[in-house]
Protein backbone atom coordinates (compact mmCIF):
# COMPACT_ATOMS: atom_id res chain seq x y z
CA UNK A 1 0.00 0.00 0.00
CA UNK A 2 2.92 2.01 0.64
CA UNK A 3 4.13 1.60 -2.07
CA UNK A 4 1.50 2.52 -4.60
CA UNK A 5 0.59 5.86 -2.96
CA UNK A 6 4.76 6.81 -3.20
CA UNK A 7 4.18 5.65 -7.00
CA UNK A 8 0.99 7.33 -7.30
CA UNK A 9 2.65 10.34 -5.56
CA UNK A 10 5.40 10.67 -8.05
CA UNK A 11 3.42 10.07 -11.08
CA UNK A 12 1.39 12.98 -9.89
CA UNK A 13 4.40 15.29 -9.21
CA UNK A 14 5.53 14.38 -12.79
CA UNK A 15 2.42 15.27 -14.81
CA UNK A 16 2.56 18.63 -13.19
CA UNK A 17 5.97 19.74 -13.25
CA UNK A 18 5.98 18.98 -17.03
CA UNK A 19 3.04 19.41 -18.59
CA UNK A 20 3.16 22.51 -20.45
CA UNK A 21 0.20 22.96 -22.23
CA UNK A 22 -2.26 22.04 -18.78
CA UNK A 23 -4.77 20.49 -21.55
CA UNK A 24 -6.39 18.92 -17.86
CA UNK A 25 -7.77 20.21 -14.57
CA UNK A 26 -9.74 18.53 -11.57
CA UNK A 27 -12.20 21.12 -9.55
CA UNK A 28 -13.84 20.56 -6.00
CA UNK A 29 -16.61 22.51 -5.74
CA UNK A 30 -19.30 23.15 -2.91
CA UNK A 31 -23.01 23.49 -4.65
CA UNK A 32 -25.55 25.72 -2.78
CA UNK A 33 -29.20 25.67 -3.16
CA UNK A 34 -30.62 29.59 -4.76
CA UNK A 35 -34.33 28.43 -4.08
CA UNK A 36 -34.48 28.66 -0.22
CA UNK A 37 -37.97 26.65 -0.57
CA UNK A 38 -35.85 23.43 -0.98
CA UNK A 39 -34.15 21.85 2.23
CA UNK A 40 -30.39 22.47 2.22
CA UNK A 41 -28.54 19.83 1.50
CA UNK A 42 -27.01 18.32 4.83
CA UNK A 43 -23.81 17.01 2.76
CA UNK A 44 -23.08 18.11 -0.74
CA UNK A 45 -19.79 18.37 -2.97
CA UNK A 46 -19.01 18.30 -6.46
CA UNK A 47 -16.06 16.86 -8.91
CA UNK A 48 -14.90 17.49 -12.29
CA UNK A 49 -12.46 16.60 -14.58
CA UNK A 50 -12.04 18.61 -17.77
CA UNK A 51 -9.87 18.21 -20.73
CA UNK A 52 -9.58 21.37 -23.00
CA UNK A 53 -9.07 19.89 -26.76
CA UNK A 54 -8.80 22.93 -28.54
CA UNK A 55 -6.60 26.07 -27.06
CA UNK A 56 -6.35 29.43 -28.55
CA UNK A 57 -5.19 32.83 -27.63
CA UNK A 58 -8.76 33.71 -26.58
CA UNK A 59 -10.89 30.45 -26.32
CA UNK A 60 -10.35 26.95 -24.72
CA UNK A 61 -12.78 24.49 -25.55
CA UNK A 62 -13.13 21.24 -23.87
CA UNK A 63 -15.18 18.24 -22.30
CA UNK A 64 -16.30 18.90 -18.29
CA UNK A 65 -17.63 15.43 -16.69
CA UNK A 66 -18.66 16.43 -13.12
CA UNK A 67 -19.68 13.99 -10.62
CA UNK A 68 -22.11 15.55 -7.29
CA UNK A 69 -23.33 13.69 -4.30
CA UNK A 70 -26.61 14.97 -2.01
CA UNK A 71 -27.88 14.28 1.20
CA UNK A 72 -31.33 15.36 2.82
CA UNK A 73 -32.76 15.19 5.91
CA UNK A 74 -35.69 17.13 6.06
CA UNK A 75 -37.99 17.10 8.89
CA UNK A 76 -39.39 19.26 12.11
CA UNK A 77 -39.33 16.71 14.31
CA UNK A 78 -36.43 14.53 15.91
CA UNK A 79 -38.34 11.21 14.77
CA UNK A 80 -38.27 12.03 11.37
CA UNK A 81 -35.89 9.31 9.64
CA UNK A 82 -36.39 10.44 5.65
CA UNK A 83 -33.61 10.50 3.93
CA UNK A 84 -33.06 12.00 0.54
CA UNK A 85 -29.91 11.09 -1.76
CA UNK A 86 -28.83 12.72 -5.11
CA UNK A 87 -26.11 11.22 -7.60
CA UNK A 88 -25.52 13.89 -10.08
CA UNK A 89 -23.82 13.22 -13.56
CA UNK A 90 -22.85 15.87 -15.75
CA UNK A 91 -21.66 15.63 -18.90
CA UNK A 92 -20.51 18.66 -21.38
CA UNK A 93 -19.40 20.78 -23.24
CA UNK A 94 -17.28 23.95 -22.08
CA UNK A 95 -15.55 27.27 -23.73
CA UNK A 96 -13.03 29.37 -21.30
CA UNK A 97 -12.00 32.42 -21.98
CA UNK A 98 -9.07 34.50 -21.96
CA UNK A 99 -9.52 38.29 -21.50
CA UNK A 100 -6.13 40.27 -21.94
CA UNK A 101 -7.27 43.18 -20.55
CA UNK A 102 -7.45 40.98 -16.75
CA UNK A 103 -5.29 38.10 -17.67
CA UNK A 104 -5.84 36.19 -14.60
CA UNK A 105 -10.24 36.17 -14.90
CA UNK A 106 -11.99 33.66 -17.13
CA UNK A 107 -15.14 33.44 -18.05
CA UNK A 108 -16.67 29.65 -18.76
CA UNK A 109 -19.61 28.80 -20.63
CA UNK A 110 -20.73 25.25 -20.40
CA UNK A 111 -23.62 23.28 -21.85
CA UNK A 112 -24.88 19.62 -21.57
CA UNK A 113 -26.92 17.25 -19.77
CA UNK A 114 -27.99 16.58 -16.14
CA UNK A 115 -28.36 13.11 -14.74
CA UNK A 116 -29.59 12.57 -11.29
CA UNK A 117 -30.00 8.89 -9.75
CA UNK A 118 -31.32 9.39 -6.32
CA UNK A 119 -32.88 6.87 -3.40
CA UNK A 120 -35.16 8.33 -0.60
CA UNK A 121 -36.95 6.52 2.16
CA UNK A 122 -37.99 6.98 5.94
CA UNK A 123 -40.64 9.11 7.56
CA UNK A 124 -41.84 12.50 8.29
CA UNK A 125 -44.35 12.75 11.03
CA UNK A 126 -45.38 9.58 10.88
CA UNK A 127 -46.21 9.13 7.29
CA UNK A 128 -43.83 6.58 5.60
CA UNK A 129 -42.01 7.75 2.21
CA UNK A 130 -39.96 5.43 -0.20
CA UNK A 131 -39.08 5.47 -3.97
CA UNK A 132 -37.77 2.55 -6.19
CA UNK A 133 -33.71 4.03 -7.21
CA UNK A 134 -34.82 6.43 -9.84
CA UNK A 135 -32.91 8.32 -12.48
CA UNK A 136 -34.16 11.77 -13.50
CA UNK A 137 -32.27 14.12 -16.62
CA UNK A 138 -32.62 17.38 -17.99
CA UNK A 139 -30.36 20.36 -20.02
CA UNK A 140 -27.81 21.76 -17.77
CA UNK A 141 -26.58 25.69 -18.44
CA UNK A 142 -23.39 26.52 -16.27
CA UNK A 143 -21.91 30.40 -16.55
CA UNK A 144 -19.19 31.05 -14.14
CA UNK A 145 -15.62 32.76 -13.62
CA UNK A 146 -12.27 31.00 -12.58
CA UNK A 147 -9.63 33.10 -11.31
CA UNK A 148 -6.11 32.29 -11.32
CA UNK A 149 -3.99 32.18 -7.58
CA UNK A 150 -1.11 30.94 -9.41
CA UNK A 151 -0.30 29.49 -13.42
CA UNK A 152 -1.49 26.00 -11.91
CA UNK A 153 -3.72 26.27 -8.85
CA UNK A 154 -7.34 28.51 -9.35
CA UNK A 155 -10.81 29.87 -7.56
CA UNK A 156 -13.76 29.61 -8.84
CA UNK A 157 -17.46 30.50 -8.62
CA UNK A 158 -20.74 28.89 -10.71
CA UNK A 159 -24.19 29.38 -11.42
CA UNK A 160 -25.97 26.18 -12.65
CA UNK A 161 -29.07 25.99 -13.96
CA UNK A 162 -30.97 22.72 -14.39
CA UNK A 163 -33.71 21.68 -16.33
CA UNK A 164 -34.94 19.03 -14.93
CA UNK A 165 -37.54 16.46 -16.09
CA UNK A 166 -38.86 13.90 -13.34
CA UNK A 167 -41.41 10.77 -13.53
CA UNK A 168 -40.84 7.42 -11.66
CA UNK A 169 -42.98 6.10 -9.03
CA UNK A 170 -43.11 7.02 -5.11
CA UNK A 171 -45.07 5.06 -2.16
CA UNK A 172 -46.76 7.05 0.12
CA UNK A 173 -47.82 4.93 3.30
CA UNK A 174 -47.95 2.04 1.07
CA UNK A 175 -50.11 3.30 -1.56
CA UNK A 176 -47.92 3.79 -5.05
CA UNK A 177 -48.10 7.35 -6.92
CA UNK A 178 -46.82 8.21 -10.24
CA UNK A 179 -45.20 11.09 -10.80
CA UNK A 180 -44.03 12.76 -14.00
CA UNK A 181 -43.73 16.98 -13.55
CA UNK A 182 -40.50 19.37 -14.61
CA UNK A 183 -38.14 20.81 -11.86
CA UNK A 184 -35.72 24.31 -12.21
CA UNK A 185 -33.22 23.34 -10.10
CA UNK A 186 -30.68 26.89 -9.44
CA UNK A 187 -27.61 26.03 -7.94
CA UNK A 188 -24.85 28.24 -7.30
CA UNK A 189 -21.38 26.25 -6.85
CA UNK A 190 -17.63 27.44 -5.62
CA UNK A 191 -14.46 25.67 -5.41
CA UNK A 192 -10.73 25.57 -6.19
CA UNK A 193 -9.25 23.87 -9.33
CA UNK A 194 -5.92 22.06 -10.24
CA UNK A 195 -4.49 22.54 -13.61
CA UNK A 196 -2.01 20.04 -15.24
Amino acid sequence: MKQLFITSAFVLLSLLSYSQDQKWSVEANYPIQLIKDRSDPKLAFDTSLKYRFLNTDLVHLGLDFNIGFERYKPGVNNDDTFKFTNYILQPKVFAEFDLPFVPKLHPVVGLGYSVFFYEQSGSISGVQLNSDNNSDGGFNLELGVTYDISKRFFIQAKYDYIRLHNKGVSTIDGESFSYNFTDNIDRLKVGVGLRF
